[in-house]
This record gives C-alpha cells, structure tokens and sequence, in this order.
C-alpha cells in the first residue's frame, strides 16, 4: 500500500493530473457506493458520464442525469481536500505504514 500512495503522489505532480482526496473524516458523501466517471470536454460539448460494474458499462449522456452527476461531483470537490492537502495526508499515510 505504501509503494501505491508514492505512486499516486507522484502522479499528482504531473500537470495534466488533480488528485484530491476525501478524508475518512469528512464522513459519508454523495458518492458513497456510487463509482462513475465525469468526462468533460472543451465547451462543455457532449459531456458524458462513465459507469461501470461487473459485467457492464455504459455512457449517460441525458442532459437530466448528467445534472445530478454534476452536482455530486461538485458536492465531492467541496468535501475533499485540496491537491496540497491531498498530497500531505498521502505522504503522511505513506510514512505511517
């Protein structure tokens, strides 16, 4: 697990990467047991919505359904850290293990 946070860390660096973090402590979040993938592209053009489970995947793009994926991911980006947070509670971790 230590050599898995290292790897993310220093993928956080890369300039094309935003890599938050929700705190244990932040408690229980829109996207609890609710995995999915926002793609935005360039003038909100066609922005999708990625799921996928076991045995499927599918893209939503109704505008409807891509709302509420929208105002989870937003809620999510309040509840997390900042990057620089994100990156101390991961070298913080990493160093404890």
């Amino acid at each position: 697990m230590r050599d898995q946070l290292r790897h993310l860390r220093k993928v956080a660096e890369r300039p094309n990467v935003v890599l938050q973090v929700i705190p244990f402590s932040a408690g229980a979040h829109a996207g609890t047991g609710v995995p999915f993938i926002l793609l935005r592209f360039p003038d909100n053009a066609g922005n999708i919505v990625y799921l996928e489970d076991l045995t499927t995947a599918s893209y939503v793009d109704d505008p409807g359904h891509l709302a509420n994926y929208e105002l989870v991911f937003r809620h999510l980006l309040a509840a997390a850290l900042s990057p620089s947070e994100s990156a101390n509670l991961l070298d913080t971790v990493a160093r404890e293990l």
